[in-house]
């Protein structure tokens, strides 16, 4: 699947998140959240050696360009891991992202 890696995380609001000072330019992104997903070690959960090469062909694949071609079992590892690393709201606007099927529709009514 072809995913756009700069397209950027946004606040619940849909506004941008900035890295910094936000008169910089610089944003959170996708790319950015993949990679401290898949960097991510917990104290309780080493990185084993093939998780680590994993890792680093993907992280290599992720900074390739913009528009990165990702296969299933990619996807899987990235949200698997960004369930360890990141915050909830990070965590569904990379699934969004990443792999929109998965997302529930949302009850309008609650």
């Amino acid at each position: 699947m072809k995913i756009n890696v700069k397209t950027r995380i946004t606040e619940y609001d849909g506004s941008p998140i900035p890295i910094g000072n936000p008169a910089d330019g610089n944003f959170f992104d996708l790319r950015l959240a993949i990679v401290n997903a898949i960097n991510h070690v917990s104290e309780d959960k080493p990185m084993l050696s093939e998780d680590k090469s994993k890792t680093y062909a993907l992280s290599v694949k992720i900074y390739g360009g913009n528009s990165v071609d990702l296969t299933a079992s990619e996807i899987g590892y990235i949200l698997d891991k960004a369930k360890e690393a990141h915050v909830p709201l990070v965590l569904g606007r990379m699934t969004e992202l990443l792999d929109p099927p998965s997302i529930p529709p949302t009850d309008k009514t609650v």
